[in-house]
């Protein structure tokens, strides 16, 4: 895996604080690991309490996290890692949409969305919260590649964003001042290659739609040192 890298879904100083007040499991072999959703000051009328982080943010577990299928989550890292590349996980995570959703995509009403999306590698929760028929009206404003890529987009947001979150948390607790990580540091070294094909695109994590279930938190909840 050389030239790829490997952001730790939470740093250090934090992983010692969640371990003292019991917030969060060993990592697993799989990939994950268990973290208390009190962390994050979400509450939830659901009776799951936890949520399943990646311990690496690029990585395989990172991408099933953002939706994708343990399969669809193989092929992807296949190629981000023999690229080489220091460029972030998401973007080769909607290359990958983007050329399925070339063979099949969804549009109106008739098409078939669930197949669509099954070819573009999302897993089945994802599929549900995008079907649900609460949301028809909004869904059909859009293409099944273009929610698709939301949902990446927005999980792995998260992610990069998870650890200031928890900073912020930790700060009120000890009574210190905010140290935030910038995960566009040094730790992320910006060294794109052609392959890679980098794209712009505006992040939006914090304008996500409860639909999507992709973020276990509100807007209020990202920004938890404002």
């Amino acid at each position: 895996m050389s030239g790829t890298t490997r952001l730790h879904s939470i740093s250090i100083h934090n992983e010692a604080y969640l371990s003292r007040i019991g917030a969060i499991q060993p990592p697993r072999s799989d990939g994950f690991r268990t973290l208390s959703r009190s962390i994050l000051h979400y509450s939830s009328s659901s009776a799951d309490d936890t949520v399943e982080i990646p311990v690496i943010i690029n990585s395989r577990a990172g991408l099933q996290f953002c939706g994708f299928t343990p399969h669809a989550a193989g092929e992807i890292f296949a190629i981000y890692t023999a690229d080489g590349t220091h460029e972030e996980l998401d973007i080769f995570a909607c290359a990958y949409v983007d050329r399925k959703a070339y063979h099949m995509n969804a549009v109106s009403a008739s098409d078939d969305w669930d197949a669509a999306l099954a070819r573009m590698g999302m897993n089945a929760k994802k599929r549900a919260a995008i079907l649900d028929p609460t949301y028809d009206r909004f869904r059909l404003l859009q293409s099944a590649d273009t929610l698709a890529k939301e949902i990446v987009t927005d999980s792995y947001e998260f992610l990069l964003e998870l650890d200031n979150i928890i900073t912020c948390g930790r700060s009120r607790d000890e009574g210190v001042a905010p140290s935030p990580r910038d995960h566009h540091s040094a730790e992320r070294p910006a060294a794109p290659t052609s392959a890679s094909q980098p794209r712009l695109r505006q992040r939006n994590a914090y304008q996500s739609h409860k639909m999507w279930q992709a973020i276990p938190c509100s807007t209020k909840e990202l920004h938890p040192c404002v």
